[in-house]
């Protein structure tokens, strides 16, 4: 019986032993150090009926924004930013990352509908002078054109795009197709810029001699309405330009109307035609800022033209 206590004993305290060694190695771990971002509505109010939120993330590691979802009656919504007096943001929503290392306060960015979709193509200042393109217009009158070579009205074409890339400050000169990007109607489409392979399209029938006539019976140089295409898309590459390497408001709402920096496609208004052909929302396609300004340039060459 003593033998049997004594080997119950020692296996007792073999036990108590493993355990207090097993327990000991097993090593205490810190807790993952965290900050919060406090989200103000800043004049808005969250989806949440609240006008702030919160948001725990990890201490200096790549983070996504997760707000809850912000309306301002008349306003459009930016982003967010560290003043609450920001006229653009510092930091996007969607897929874009961010670090931080200590709590912080974001405060909505808002700008007010109509400075993007209440635009008139007057209220713009381009800092385009005359001077500086009317050798080449002279090559876009009426008689210059009907008496050129194709290579000429070729040559034409590429000097002025060439002046208008400087001018506006495009950073790569796109390149220049005389045809229309797929799906695009030669009866009504003038030419187009596609950014996605940085690409000018221009109508063939502007490189002819002769006329172009609107609905209103008013008619117009072919010629003239090549030079007037060129200056009004290329345009649309310095915005898109711009749009994707913001530097200030303006460019911020380029990427907002666009759909770049992830913002949504669907802010871009294209023109819709009816069953009978006619556009039901052109003015809302011409007042939008990046239309409205692309149209300002242009009326100011037509009066270079004359």
């Amino acid at each position: 019986m003593k033998k049997i206590l004594k080997r119950l004993v020692l296996a007792t305290l073999l036990v108590v032993m493993f355990t207090l060694t097993f327990k000991s190695s097993t090593p205490i771990q810190a807790a993952t150090p965290t900050v919060t971002i406090t989200y103000n509505a800043n004049g808005g109010v969250y989806n949440t009926g609240s006008k702030g939120a919160k948001q725990t993330v990890v201490k200096d590691a790549n983070v996504i924004l997760l707000p809850p979802s912000v309306e301002r009656s008349g306003y459009i919504f930016l982003g967010y930013a560290q003043n609450n007096r920001a006229s653009y943001p510092g930091y996007l929503l969607g897929s874009k990352q961010y670090k931080f290392s200590y709590n912080i306060t974001l405060y909505a960015v808002w700008v007010k509908r109509a400075e993007i979709y209440d635009r008139y193509g007057d209220e713009f200042k381009f800092g385009v002078n005359k001077d500086q393109v009317k050798d080449t217009l002279t090559l876009f009158s009426a008689s210059s054109w009907a008496g050129a070579h194709p290579l000429v009205k070729n040559v034409a074409v590429t000097t002025l795009a060439v002046q208008l890339t400087g001018m506006y400050g495009i950073k790569k000169m796109p390149s220049i197709v005389k045809g229309l990007p797929r799906g695009a109607d030669p009866s009504t489409t003038m030419g187009g810029y596609v950014d996605a392979n940085n690409t000018l399209y221009l109508n063939p029938k502007l490189y002819e001699n002769g006329y172009l006539v609107s609905e209103d019976g008013k008619r117009t140089p072919a010629c003239h309405e090549l030079a007037l295409t060129i200056a009004h898309e290329l345009r649309h590459a310095y915005q898109h330009q711009r749009a994707k390497n913001p530097q200030g408001k303006t460019d911020y709402l380029y990427a907002y109307n666009f759909g770049e920096l992830g913002y949504s496609r669907a802010n871009y208004i294209a023109p819709i035609k009816n069953a009978s052909g006619k556009y039901v929302n052109y003015n809302e396609y011409q007042d939008q800022l990046v239309e409205a300004e692309a149209f300002g340039i242009e009326e100011l060459f037509k009066e270079f033209l004359k």
